[in-house]
């Protein structure tokens, strides 16, 4: 492992065997050559458009370029909640749906592997590489998400509202994991009509605010090829991060 600035003179620093360790207050260690951080590639900000669904959310499609992303919303106030379903993954091509209370925009921030990193537009700084392979593990240029919070639990039927504030200016949501249940009815005649109910968790962030909800997002009407679903799945959970810098 060792520290390579980014400036021309770093030739030296390649040369020399030296290492890094980056300790908080506690001692710590916070950054070395085994340090792993999701860093921001991308803000998007939605814009729904069109009809409600069935339950009432309105849902826009969102496809990245990705490793393994995470996506932290941010809605913008306290009546708009929101949810981020994944829908399918082509190579690095990722899609989702992004389902909003409101036709009000919301911002989504796309965290992923740092080699794929948004980067500040300066020569200067500090890279710490992994002294076994030589991979780039931190650069001080790029910015990493700061998780501030977590809640969990493994019972969607005993699910509670949560809100909370903190003391960050911006604060968003991602969602760890998603309650979910899809009892299915199949009613019959020429063209069996199948009815699936979703349910999943919801979330809204607004400046250093928020507060979690459920509610269903999807119901399945006729449609050919559907299939009878019939699973479930009780984890919840949720990470706050902040986004305070991330502008």
């Amino acid at each position: 492992m060792d520290s390579t600035p980014t400036c021309a003179c770093s030739l030296w620093y390649l040369l020399m065997a030296l290492g890094v360790r980056v300790r908080n207050s506690s001692g710590f260690i916070q950054i070395d050559g085994n340090y792993r951080n999701a860093a921001l590639v991308a803000k998007h900000v939605i814009t729904p458009a069109g009809s409600a669904n069935q339950n009432g959310m309105y849902y826009t499609s969102l496809t990245i370029t990705a490793i393994n992303p995470f996506l932290v919303g941010h809605s913008g106030n306290t009546n708009n909640d929101m949810s981020i379903s994944f829908v399918s993954r082509t190579g690095n091509s990722w899609s989702f749906h992004v389902f909003t209370r409101t036709l009000a925009a919301v911002e989504i921030y796309h965290f992923d592997n740092m080699s794929i990193a948004q980067v500040a537009n300066v020569n200067v700084g500090i890279r710490i590489r992994n002294v076994n392979t030589g991979e780039v593990v931190f650069d001080s240029r790029c910015k990493y998400m700061r998780v501030i919070d977590t809640e969990f639990g493994f019972d969607d039927l005993n699910f509670q509202p949560t809100s909370r504030a903190y003391t960050v200016a911006k604060v968003g949501v991602l969602q760890a994991a998603r309650f979910l249940t899809s009892p299915s009815e199949v009613l019959p005649g020429p063209q069996p009509l199948i009815i699936t109910a979703i349910q999943m968790s919801t979330f809204a962030a607004w400046s250093g605010s928020m507060r979690t909800s459920s509610g269903p997002l999807i119901v399945r009407g006729p449609e050919s090829g559907i299939s009878v679903f019939g699973f479930e799945s009780h984890t919840w959970g949720h990470l706050m991060v902040d986004l305070s810098n991330l502008d």
